[in-house]
Protein backbone atom coordinates (compact mmCIF):
# COMPACT_ATOMS: atom_id res chain seq x y z
CA UNK A 1 0.00 0.00 0.00
CA UNK A 2 1.28 3.46 -0.88
CA UNK A 3 2.44 5.32 2.23
CA UNK A 4 0.53 8.40 3.31
CA UNK A 5 3.72 10.44 2.95
CA UNK A 6 3.90 9.50 -0.72
CA UNK A 7 0.18 10.16 -1.12
CA UNK A 8 0.35 13.68 0.33
CA UNK A 9 3.42 14.49 -1.77
CA UNK A 10 1.64 13.23 -4.89
CA UNK A 11 -1.47 15.30 -4.17
CA UNK A 12 0.61 18.38 -3.40
CA UNK A 13 2.59 17.94 -6.63
CA UNK A 14 -0.58 17.59 -8.73
CA UNK A 15 -2.19 20.68 -7.20
CA UNK A 16 1.00 22.73 -7.45
CA UNK A 17 1.17 22.08 -11.20
CA UNK A 18 -2.43 23.28 -11.57
CA UNK A 19 -1.63 26.27 -9.36
CA UNK A 20 1.36 27.23 -11.51
CA UNK A 21 -0.77 26.92 -14.67
CA UNK A 22 -3.01 29.62 -13.23
CA UNK A 23 -6.14 27.50 -12.77
CA UNK A 24 -7.09 28.94 -9.39
CA UNK A 25 -6.28 32.66 -9.67
CA UNK A 26 -9.67 33.53 -11.15
CA UNK A 27 -11.15 33.40 -7.67
CA UNK A 28 -9.08 36.49 -6.79
CA UNK A 29 -10.88 38.39 -9.54
CA UNK A 30 -14.38 36.92 -9.29
CA UNK A 31 -14.84 35.27 -5.87
CA UNK A 32 -15.71 32.67 -4.79
CA UNK A 33 -14.70 31.07 -8.08
CA UNK A 34 -13.79 27.42 -7.65
CA UNK A 35 -13.91 27.50 -3.87
CA UNK A 36 -14.63 25.69 -1.67
CA UNK A 37 -12.64 23.15 -3.67
CA UNK A 38 -12.84 19.41 -3.02
CA UNK A 39 -9.98 17.31 -4.36
CA UNK A 40 -10.00 13.47 -4.19
CA UNK A 41 -7.00 12.00 -2.39
CA UNK A 42 -4.80 9.93 -4.73
CA UNK A 43 -4.85 6.79 -2.54
CA UNK A 44 -7.68 6.46 -0.10
CA UNK A 45 -7.89 3.62 2.39
CA UNK A 46 -10.32 0.88 1.31
CA UNK A 47 -11.92 -2.13 3.03
CA UNK A 48 -9.22 -4.50 1.76
CA UNK A 49 -6.58 -2.44 3.57
CA UNK A 50 -8.36 -3.01 6.89
CA UNK A 51 -8.52 -6.74 6.26
CA UNK A 52 -4.84 -6.90 5.34
CA UNK A 53 -3.45 -4.74 8.16
CA UNK A 54 -6.02 -3.04 10.36
CA UNK A 55 -3.50 -1.00 12.39
CA UNK A 56 -1.67 0.29 9.31
CA UNK A 57 -4.93 1.20 7.56
CA UNK A 58 -6.07 3.20 10.61
CA UNK A 59 -2.66 4.91 10.75
CA UNK A 60 -2.72 5.87 7.09
CA UNK A 61 -6.27 7.17 7.30
CA UNK A 62 -5.36 9.19 10.37
CA UNK A 63 -2.36 10.64 8.55
CA UNK A 64 -4.68 12.24 5.94
CA UNK A 65 -6.64 13.80 8.78
CA UNK A 66 -3.43 15.14 10.35
CA UNK A 67 -2.23 16.53 7.00
CA UNK A 68 -5.45 18.53 6.65
CA UNK A 69 -5.46 19.69 10.26
CA UNK A 70 -1.97 21.17 9.83
CA UNK A 71 -3.34 23.99 7.64
CA UNK A 72 -6.13 26.47 8.38
CA UNK A 73 -9.03 26.21 5.98
CA UNK A 74 -8.30 22.61 4.96
CA UNK A 75 -10.71 19.83 5.95
CA UNK A 76 -11.13 16.17 5.14
CA UNK A 77 -14.06 14.74 3.23
CA UNK A 78 -14.96 11.31 4.62
CA UNK A 79 -17.31 8.43 3.99
CA UNK A 80 -18.28 5.34 5.96
CA UNK A 81 -17.28 1.94 4.60
CA UNK A 82 -18.22 -1.45 6.00
CA UNK A 83 -15.73 -4.20 6.75
CA UNK A 84 -16.43 -7.88 7.41
CA UNK A 85 -13.96 -8.26 10.27
CA UNK A 86 -14.24 -4.82 11.85
CA UNK A 87 -16.89 -2.21 12.51
CA UNK A 88 -17.80 0.48 10.01
CA UNK A 89 -14.91 2.86 9.37
CA UNK A 90 -14.77 6.58 8.48
CA UNK A 91 -12.20 6.92 5.66
CA UNK A 92 -10.85 10.04 4.01
CA UNK A 93 -11.85 10.36 0.33
CA UNK A 94 -10.75 13.93 -0.33
CA UNK A 95 -9.52 17.26 0.99
CA UNK A 96 -11.64 20.39 0.97
CA UNK A 97 -10.01 23.83 0.67
CA UNK A 98 -12.24 26.71 1.67
CA UNK A 99 -10.21 29.36 -0.21
CA UNK A 100 -7.25 29.88 -2.50
CA UNK A 101 -5.30 31.03 0.58
CA UNK A 102 -5.92 27.68 2.26
CA UNK A 103 -4.77 25.89 -0.88
CA UNK A 104 -1.61 28.03 -1.05
CA UNK A 105 -0.83 27.25 2.59
CA UNK A 106 -1.17 23.54 1.88
CA UNK A 107 1.10 23.81 -1.19
CA UNK A 108 3.88 25.66 0.58
CA UNK A 109 6.02 28.79 0.49
CA UNK A 110 6.30 29.14 -3.30
CA UNK A 111 2.53 29.03 -3.80
CA UNK A 112 2.00 31.59 -1.04
CA UNK A 113 4.59 33.90 -2.60
CA UNK A 114 3.07 33.51 -6.09
CA UNK A 115 -0.39 34.28 -4.72
CA UNK A 116 0.88 37.47 -3.07
CA UNK A 117 2.62 38.47 -6.31
CA UNK A 118 -0.55 37.86 -8.32
CA UNK A 119 -2.67 39.96 -5.98
CA UNK A 120 -0.20 42.84 -6.10
CA UNK A 121 -0.10 42.73 -9.92
CA UNK A 122 -3.89 42.50 -10.04
CA UNK A 123 -4.20 45.62 -7.89
CA UNK A 124 -1.73 47.48 -10.13
CA UNK A 125 -3.63 46.40 -13.24
CA UNK A 126 -6.99 47.51 -11.83
CA UNK A 127 -5.46 50.87 -10.91
CA UNK A 128 -3.99 51.32 -14.40
CA UNK A 129 -7.21 50.36 -16.19
CA UNK A 130 -10.18 48.47 -14.71
CA UNK A 131 -10.64 46.69 -18.04
CA UNK A 132 -7.47 44.70 -17.39
CA UNK A 133 -9.27 42.57 -14.80
CA UNK A 134 -11.05 40.77 -17.64
CA UNK A 135 -7.73 40.22 -19.40
CA UNK A 136 -6.27 38.61 -16.27
CA UNK A 137 -9.39 36.52 -15.83
CA UNK A 138 -8.77 35.09 -19.32
CA UNK A 139 -5.00 34.75 -18.85
CA UNK A 140 -3.98 34.98 -15.17
CA UNK A 141 -0.30 34.25 -15.81
CA UNK A 142 0.08 37.64 -17.51
CA UNK A 143 0.11 39.07 -13.99
CA UNK A 144 3.57 37.66 -13.35
CA UNK A 145 5.02 39.01 -16.57
CA UNK A 146 3.37 42.41 -16.32
CA UNK A 147 3.85 43.16 -12.64
CA UNK A 148 5.29 46.67 -12.31
CA UNK A 149 4.64 47.44 -15.98
CA UNK A 150 0.88 47.91 -16.20
CA UNK A 151 0.87 51.71 -16.30
CA UNK A 152 3.42 51.80 -19.12
CA UNK A 153 1.60 49.12 -21.10
CA UNK A 154 -1.66 51.04 -20.76
CA UNK A 155 0.06 54.23 -21.89
CA UNK A 156 1.30 52.36 -24.98
CA UNK A 157 -2.26 51.31 -25.80
CA UNK A 158 -3.41 54.89 -25.26
CA UNK A 159 -0.69 56.20 -27.60
CA UNK A 160 -1.95 53.91 -30.35
CA UNK A 161 -5.53 55.02 -29.76
CA UNK A 162 -4.45 58.59 -30.39
CA UNK A 163 -2.32 57.60 -33.41
CA UNK A 164 -3.91 54.55 -35.09
CA UNK A 165 -1.86 53.04 -37.92
CA UNK A 166 1.08 55.33 -37.06
CA UNK A 167 3.30 54.46 -40.08
CA UNK A 168 6.44 55.18 -38.07
CA UNK A 169 9.17 53.07 -36.50
CA UNK A 170 8.95 51.86 -32.89
CA UNK A 171 11.99 54.05 -32.27
CA UNK A 172 9.74 57.09 -32.73
CA UNK A 173 7.38 56.20 -29.88
CA UNK A 174 8.10 58.76 -27.17
CA UNK A 175 6.43 58.00 -23.83
CA UNK A 176 7.57 58.35 -20.20
CA UNK A 177 9.43 55.25 -19.05
CA UNK A 178 9.21 53.62 -22.48
CA UNK A 179 12.01 53.23 -25.00
CA UNK A 180 12.52 51.04 -28.05
CA UNK A 181 14.23 48.20 -26.18
CA UNK A 182 11.42 48.21 -23.61
CA UNK A 183 8.79 47.59 -26.29
CA UNK A 184 10.87 45.07 -28.21
CA UNK A 185 11.46 43.02 -25.06
CA UNK A 186 7.73 42.94 -24.23
CA UNK A 187 6.09 42.52 -27.63
CA UNK A 188 3.90 39.58 -26.53
CA UNK A 189 2.77 41.33 -23.38
CA UNK A 190 2.17 44.61 -25.22
CA UNK A 191 0.12 42.79 -27.83
CA UNK A 192 -2.11 41.20 -25.17
CA UNK A 193 -2.79 44.58 -23.55
CA UNK A 194 -3.27 46.51 -26.80
CA UNK A 195 -5.56 43.87 -28.29
CA UNK A 196 -7.68 43.93 -25.13
CA UNK A 197 -7.85 47.67 -24.52
CA UNK A 198 -7.58 48.99 -28.07
CA UNK A 199 -8.68 46.32 -30.58
CA UNK A 200 -9.57 49.08 -33.03
CA UNK A 201 -5.84 49.80 -33.38
CA UNK A 202 -5.11 46.47 -35.05
CA UNK A 203 -4.09 47.39 -38.58
CA UNK A 204 -3.54 43.85 -39.87
CA UNK A 205 -5.40 41.02 -38.13
CA UNK A 206 -3.58 38.44 -40.25
CA UNK A 207 -0.34 39.24 -38.42
CA UNK A 208 -0.55 36.95 -35.40
CA UNK A 209 3.14 36.66 -34.51
CA UNK A 210 5.28 39.20 -32.68
CA UNK A 211 8.72 38.38 -34.14
CA UNK A 212 10.19 39.17 -37.56
CA UNK A 213 8.19 42.38 -37.80
CA UNK A 214 4.84 40.75 -36.98
CA UNK A 215 4.17 43.04 -34.01
CA UNK A 216 4.98 46.16 -36.01
CA UNK A 217 2.83 45.19 -38.99
CA UNK A 218 -0.09 44.22 -36.74
CA UNK A 219 -0.36 47.78 -35.44
CA UNK A 220 0.74 49.70 -38.51
CA UNK A 221 4.33 50.49 -37.57
CA UNK A 222 7.01 50.60 -40.22
CA UNK A 223 9.34 47.62 -40.52
CA UNK A 224 12.98 47.88 -41.64
CA UNK A 225 13.09 46.71 -45.24
CA UNK A 226 15.13 43.82 -46.49
CA UNK A 227 18.35 45.08 -48.03
CA UNK A 228 19.63 43.79 -51.35
CA UNK A 229 23.25 43.84 -52.39
CA UNK A 230 23.87 44.40 -56.09
CA UNK A 231 26.88 44.85 -58.36
CA UNK A 232 26.97 46.53 -61.72
CA UNK A 233 28.86 44.23 -64.08
CA UNK A 234 28.96 47.01 -66.64
CA UNK A 235 30.88 50.19 -65.72
CA UNK A 236 28.43 52.28 -67.72
CA UNK A 237 25.74 51.34 -65.16
CA UNK A 238 27.78 52.51 -62.14
CA UNK A 239 25.80 54.84 -59.88
CA UNK A 240 27.09 58.42 -60.08
CA UNK A 241 29.67 57.06 -62.50
CA UNK A 242 31.68 55.25 -59.81
CA UNK A 243 29.66 53.12 -57.35
CA UNK A 244 29.49 49.53 -58.58
CA UNK A 245 28.77 47.61 -55.35
CA UNK A 246 25.66 48.85 -53.55
CA UNK A 247 23.13 47.86 -50.92
CA UNK A 248 19.57 49.10 -51.50
CA UNK A 249 16.10 48.42 -50.15
CA UNK A 250 13.68 46.21 -52.04
CA UNK A 251 11.43 49.23 -52.59
CA UNK A 252 14.23 51.28 -54.10
CA UNK A 253 15.22 48.47 -56.43
CA UNK A 254 11.60 47.84 -57.40
CA UNK A 255 11.00 51.52 -58.15
CA UNK A 256 13.08 51.60 -61.33
CA UNK A 257 15.42 49.56 -63.50
CA UNK A 258 18.92 51.03 -63.15
CA UNK A 259 19.40 50.46 -66.88
CA UNK A 260 20.19 46.76 -66.96
CA UNK A 261 19.21 44.42 -69.76
CA UNK A 262 20.38 41.33 -67.86
CA UNK A 263 20.14 40.45 -64.15
CA UNK A 264 22.12 37.55 -62.71
CA UNK A 265 20.85 36.34 -59.32
CA UNK A 266 23.51 34.47 -57.33
CA UNK A 267 23.24 32.85 -53.89
CA UNK A 268 26.90 32.65 -52.84
CA UNK A 269 28.87 35.76 -51.85
CA UNK A 270 32.22 34.59 -53.25
CA UNK A 271 30.62 33.85 -56.60
CA UNK A 272 28.73 37.15 -56.53
CA UNK A 273 31.95 39.11 -56.03
CA UNK A 274 33.90 37.18 -58.65
CA UNK A 275 31.41 37.48 -61.52
CA UNK A 276 33.13 38.82 -64.66
CA UNK A 277 32.10 41.97 -66.49
CA UNK A 278 28.98 41.53 -68.61
CA UNK A 279 27.65 44.29 -70.88
CA UNK A 280 24.32 45.67 -69.65
CA UNK A 281 24.24 43.39 -66.58
CA UNK A 282 23.88 43.72 -62.83
CA UNK A 283 24.27 40.93 -60.27
CA UNK A 284 21.96 40.50 -57.29
CA UNK A 285 22.97 38.65 -54.11
CA UNK A 286 20.15 36.28 -53.20
CA UNK A 287 21.56 34.80 -49.94
CA UNK A 288 19.00 31.99 -50.11
CA UNK A 289 16.14 34.50 -50.32
CA UNK A 290 16.04 35.13 -54.07
CA UNK A 291 12.32 34.47 -54.43
CA UNK A 292 11.31 36.70 -51.51
CA UNK A 293 13.72 39.40 -52.59
CA UNK A 294 12.93 39.50 -56.28
CA UNK A 295 9.20 38.84 -56.51
CA UNK A 296 8.43 42.52 -55.84
CA UNK A 297 10.84 43.78 -58.53
CA UNK A 298 8.30 43.78 -61.33
CA UNK A 299 10.59 45.22 -64.00
CA UNK A 300 12.50 41.93 -63.98
CA UNK A 301 9.65 40.59 -66.08
CA UNK A 302 10.81 42.72 -69.01
CA UNK A 303 14.52 41.80 -69.15
CA UNK A 304 16.62 38.63 -69.09
CA UNK A 305 16.81 37.04 -65.66
CA UNK A 306 19.51 34.45 -65.00
CA UNK A 307 19.63 32.37 -61.81
CA UNK A 308 22.70 30.54 -60.51
CA UNK A 309 22.25 28.51 -57.36
CA UNK A 310 23.78 25.45 -55.75
CA UNK A 311 23.14 22.22 -57.61
CA UNK A 312 21.16 20.53 -54.86
CA UNK A 313 17.56 20.14 -53.81
CA UNK A 314 17.41 23.59 -52.24
CA UNK A 315 18.94 25.26 -55.28
CA UNK A 316 16.46 23.68 -57.68
CA UNK A 317 13.61 24.44 -55.29
CA UNK A 318 14.52 28.14 -55.32
CA UNK A 319 14.81 28.10 -59.12
CA UNK A 320 11.37 26.53 -59.50
CA UNK A 321 9.84 29.02 -57.07
CA UNK A 322 11.45 31.98 -58.85
CA UNK A 323 10.08 30.72 -62.14
CA UNK A 324 6.54 30.80 -60.70
CA UNK A 325 6.85 34.57 -60.48
CA UNK A 326 9.06 35.07 -63.54
CA UNK A 327 8.42 32.24 -66.02
CA UNK A 328 11.20 33.45 -68.32
CA UNK A 329 13.92 32.82 -65.67
CA UNK A 330 16.95 31.01 -67.13
CA UNK A 331 19.35 28.90 -65.09
CA UNK A 332 23.10 28.87 -65.61
CA UNK A 333 25.63 26.32 -64.35
CA UNK A 334 22.81 24.05 -63.15
CA UNK A 335 23.02 21.43 -65.93
CA UNK A 336 24.40 17.90 -66.30
CA UNK A 337 27.46 18.94 -68.28
CA UNK A 338 28.56 21.26 -65.44
CA UNK A 339 27.80 18.54 -62.91
CA UNK A 340 29.74 15.85 -64.74
CA UNK A 341 32.69 18.21 -65.28
CA UNK A 342 32.80 18.90 -61.54
CA UNK A 343 31.97 15.48 -60.04
CA UNK A 344 35.20 15.37 -58.04
CA UNK A 345 34.04 18.49 -56.15
CA UNK A 346 30.59 17.16 -55.25
CA UNK A 347 29.55 16.55 -51.66
CA UNK A 348 26.68 14.73 -49.97
CA UNK A 349 23.26 16.36 -49.73
CA UNK A 350 21.48 15.64 -46.46
CA UNK A 351 18.48 17.84 -47.25
CA UNK A 352 14.88 16.65 -47.19
CA UNK A 353 13.75 14.31 -49.96
CA UNK A 354 11.93 15.86 -52.94
CA UNK A 355 10.70 13.48 -55.62
CA UNK A 356 10.09 16.08 -58.32
CA UNK A 357 9.70 19.81 -58.90
CA UNK A 358 7.40 21.69 -61.24
CA UNK A 359 8.59 24.37 -63.69
CA UNK A 360 12.03 22.88 -64.33
CA UNK A 361 13.18 22.49 -67.91
CA UNK A 362 13.86 18.92 -69.13
CA UNK A 363 17.61 19.50 -68.75
CA UNK A 364 17.20 20.87 -65.21
CA UNK A 365 14.86 18.05 -64.24
CA UNK A 366 17.32 15.46 -65.58
CA UNK A 367 20.12 17.06 -63.57
CA UNK A 368 17.95 17.19 -60.47
CA UNK A 369 17.04 13.51 -60.83
CA UNK A 370 20.68 12.58 -61.42
CA UNK A 371 21.55 14.23 -58.09
CA UNK A 372 18.66 12.60 -56.25
CA UNK A 373 18.55 9.06 -57.64
CA UNK A 374 21.91 7.67 -56.64
CA UNK A 375 21.96 4.51 -54.56
CA UNK A 376 20.53 5.32 -51.10
CA UNK A 377 21.40 6.93 -48.84
CA UNK A 378 23.79 9.05 -50.95
CA UNK A 379 22.51 12.19 -52.65
CA UNK A 380 24.91 14.58 -54.36
CA UNK A 381 25.18 18.35 -54.22
CA UNK A 382 27.50 20.72 -56.04
CA UNK A 383 27.99 24.06 -54.36
CA UNK A 384 28.52 27.12 -56.52
CA UNK A 385 31.97 27.95 -55.19
CA UNK A 386 33.29 24.46 -56.02
CA UNK A 387 32.74 24.79 -59.78
CA UNK A 388 35.99 25.57 -61.66
CA UNK A 389 35.93 29.26 -62.54
CA UNK A 390 36.83 28.55 -66.16
CA UNK A 391 33.44 26.85 -66.49
CA UNK A 392 31.80 29.86 -64.87
CA UNK A 393 33.32 32.29 -67.38
CA UNK A 394 32.39 30.06 -70.30
CA UNK A 395 28.80 29.56 -69.12
CA UNK A 396 28.24 33.28 -68.61
CA UNK A 397 29.75 34.09 -71.98
CA UNK A 398 27.46 31.56 -73.69
CA UNK A 399 24.43 32.93 -71.82
CA UNK A 400 25.21 36.50 -72.85
CA UNK A 401 25.66 35.53 -76.50
CA UNK A 402 22.37 33.58 -76.65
Amino acid sequence: MTSITDGVAELRSRLLKRFERGEFYGTCIEPPGMFPLIVPVPRQVVAADFRRDYAMARKDNRAWIDAAAAHDGVRTVQKIIGTRLHSDQDVVTGLEFDSIDALARFLGAKAKKDLATFRQSLAEAASADPGLRDLLLADPLLAFEAGGHWMRLVSMAGWLKRRPNPCCFLREVDLPGIHTKYIEKRRSLSRAVIDHLAPECIADVSETGVTDGGFERRYGFRVPEFLIRLRTLDRSLAVAGRYTDLTVTVSDLAAANPGATIVIAVENLKCFLALPDVPGAIAIMGSGCAVTVLERVLWLGGIRLLYWGDMDRDGFRILASLRKRFPHTESILMDRSTLLASLEFCGDDDGSLIESLLLLTPEEEATFQHLSNLAPPRKLRLEQERIPFTLVRQAIQRAVLD
